[in-house]
């Protein structure tokens, strides 16, 4: 089971969620995501702690300076062990196979990691 949140159904939820991201710190993950600065805003707030994988769609709202391509996407959010909140876009068509068909969810190429990256901060307190 996961839940799809209509992130659209505040009309500014979208430009706060945005204004995040242009604030952003790229995760090192193994797909391309982003650390949420430490202010937050409820729609985050409300669904970082779900036991169930939480995805936000913000219909087909674009995030082109992400580097992202312009197709229906979904955010997964998830806290880190470290606490902080980590965003992962995925299209929205790899999430609806992924829970329809068992298909794995394919999510962006990740962000290049620095020479000097040496530890993983979702690990540290």
């Amino acid at each position: 089971m996961a839940w799809i949140v209509d992130g659209l159904k505040n009309g500014k939820d979208l430009g706060r969620f945005a204004d995040l991201l242009a604030a952003n710190i790229q995760d090192y993950g193994d797909v391309k995501g982003w650390r949420l600065p430490l202010r937050r805003f409820g729609l985050v707030d409300d669904w970082v702690s779900s036991p169930c994988p939480v995805y936000l769609d913000f219909g087909h709202a674009a995030f082109p300076s992400q580097g992202l391509p312009a197709i229906a996407l979904v955010w997964r959010i998830a806290k880190a062990p470290s606490g902080r909140i980590v965003v992962t876009p995925f299209s929205r068509q790899s999430v609806v196979n992924h829970y329809t068909r068992s298909t794995p969810s394919e999510g962006f190429d990740p962000h290049p990691r620095p020479p000097y990256w040496a530890r993983d901060y979702r690990t540290m307190d």
